[in-house]
Formats: C-alpha cells, structure tokens, sequence
C-alpha cells in the first residue's frame, strides 16, 4: 500500500513539475517579444576572410609579439621594401617613426612630412602586424579621408613600404591625379553615406585641412562648392574587389567621423583594426562602447586618434538589462540606441 501511495506521489509530482516549467517558459518567450528590438542586445558576427592578417593581440601562439631587437634585426637584415626606390625611407621609418616635424635623411633626399603625422603608421605596423609583416604577408586597408597623396599620409608606408593593397577614398579632386598615379592603392572619389546621395563640399583653401560637406538642395551647386556622390562602404567594397573584411581601417574625415561610423554596415563588414582621428568626436566615450558592442576593443590611445582591434570572442554573456545602461553613456537621452 506504501509503495502505491510513492508510486502516485512521483507521478503527480512530476506532472506538476512539467506543468510550471511550461509556464515559465510560455512568460519568458512573452517577455521577450514585449522587448523592442532596438533594446536586445547585438550580436555581431564574424565576416573575416581566410587571407586576414593575424593580429598580434589575437594570436595564441607561443611568441605572439615578436621582440623589438628581433624586429630590429630583421629591419636591418632582411627586410626589402615593396618600391626599392623607397627602401632606405622605410627603414629609417620603421625604426625611427614618422613625426611630421622630423626629417628623415637618405642618401639621397631629405624627406619631410613624408608618412602619417605621428607615427601611427609604424606604430600599428609594428604592434599588431609584424609577426606576417616578417612572413612577408600582404594586408588589406581602406582610408577614408586619404588626402595628400604622401604628405601627413596615413598609408603612404603601407603601399610603399610593405606593398599593401587598398582603398584611398577621397572626394577631393585636387588630390585624386597624385592618389592615381603615384600610389599602389587603388582611388575611390567617393565618400561614404548610410545611403546613396548627392553631396556638395567645399574644400578649406590650406592643404590637409579636410572639407565642408552636406546634402545638395535643390538649388544645386553653389559657387565654391563641388558636387560628389557617396555611398555605403558596403557598396563600395562590393564594387572596388568584392570585399567584406580589411585588415586595417582607417578614418580621418574633419569631423564626418561619426556620420561615416553611423552608415557603417557592421553585420556585412569587418576590420581587423580601426584607427579614428576622435578629436571633434562629441562623447569618444560613447563610441568606445559602441565599438566594443560590435566586437572591438580600444587598443590604445595615440596622439591625436584612438586605435581598436577586434575582439577574438565574439559570443559574450550580456545581462537583460544590459543596454538600458548605455543612457550613461548618452549625452543625448533621446539618443537612438546602437548609433555613435
């Protein structure tokens, strides 16, 4: 009699168990649809290409970061930059950095202004790169804003030094003849929007200085003012090559920085490393949290930018809550959630 009483005690315990744990999970799927989209958390996955370079902070080998007297070793010994006409250049670059106040003596010119303005070049060559930069792998880059041809140049040493491909945007026609014909990297004379549009900009009258740019009105172009089409980065790597990943990303727009990182399709694009000019950028806080939201780390500040790498885990544990928390990081409380 006992063991009947046990038997019907399990089995109706058992089918109450069953009961709740449905209707725990009928209230959680319930709740999870009365959550607006723009307040789940993102997820963003990986669209790196087989051919990437391995980026120093990622790589789990047993020498990650090759030491600085190797790289000097190998600099002197046997590294062979990709134009011979420049390799005296790259090495005093890639040992002495490209300050845009300090000359770079050759035997055979005084450079200056040659390279980026604070050895941000160099700096990312030989703290994320040099391991495959010594293998004699090849990257990929895309600079948006690329301006000057070589002066105060960002990729000036990618395309010469290390024989890098890439994609110099830059709308302004004053620079686009020297970006064709005197660098490897192939000119894009576009600049970049969410969506295909018009644009109008007026180029400052000091060289390097960047532009003004904004929506053509239907009174056309003003005088002073030149007409030039934007559109997606995705568009534009589907047209330049079909890419969807770059080893190095660099943006330095005058102020267009987060406009360019709004119109960003970061489901169909990927970067090993993202430099960006932040200086007129309103909350650098807020975009450190949104880079990291869509995989990237910041790296390290520099002068004058701050340098991200992309996160190798990709799948993180987020709390329910968790972007309810980024009103700290708004200055704008009526800021749309996931934009910079």
């Amino acid at each position: 009699m006992r063991s009947n009483n046990t038997s019907a005690f399990s089995a109706s315990s058992l089918a109450n168990y069953a009961q709740i744990t449905l209707m725990v999970i009928a209230i959680l799927y319930t709740i999870s649809l009365l959550i607006p989209d723009n307040m789940k958390v993102e997820t963003h996955k990986s669209t790196v290409s087989k051919t990437a370079l391995t980026l120093t902070p990622n790589d789990n080998s047993k020498e990650p970061f090759i030491s600085i007297e190797r790289q000097n070793q190998w600099i002197d010994n046997d590294f062979q930059a990709a134009d011979p006409h420049e390799h005296e250049w790259c090495v005093k670059a890639l040992k002495e950095g490209t300050y845009w106040k300090k000359n770079i003596v050759t035997s055979t010119e005084v450079t200056h202004q040659n390279g980026a303005q604070f050895s941000q070049d160099i700096f990312i060559a030989r703290n994320l790169f040099m391991k495959d930069i010594m293998k004699g792998k090849k990257g990929f880059y895309i600079e948006a804003g690329a301006n000057h041809y070589k002066t105060i140049s960002s990729t000036w040493f990618y395309d010469k030094c290390l024989g890098w491909d890439g994609l110099c945007v830059e709308p302004q026609e004053r620079y686009q003849d020297d970006i064709r014909s005197k660098r490897s990297c192939t000119l894009v004379p576009m600049c970049i929007t969410k969506e295909r549009i018009s644009m109008i900009f007026e180029s400052s009258k000091n060289p390097g200085a960047g532009m003004q740019v904004k929506p053509m009105g239907p009174e056309g172009v003003p005088d002073g003012w030149t007409k030039v089409e934007c559109a997606p980065l995705n568009e534009i790597m589907a047209a330049y090559g079909g890419r969807t990943y770059a080893d190095l990303f660099i943006l330095d727009v005058e102020g267009e920085e987060v406009n360019v990182l709004n119109a960003i399709d970061w489901e169909r694009l990927s970067f090993g490393a993202i430099m960006i000019e932040d200086g007129r950028i309103p909350n650098p806080k807020r975009m450190d949290y949104q880079l990291s939201m869509k995989g990237y780390n910041k790296f390290h500040m520099l002068s004058i930018d701050s340098l991200y790498v992309r996160r190798k885990q990709e799948n993180l544990w987020y709390p329910p809550d968790w972007q309810l928390f980024e009103s700290v990081m708004s200055r704008d409380a009526n800021k749309n959630i996931g934009s910079f």
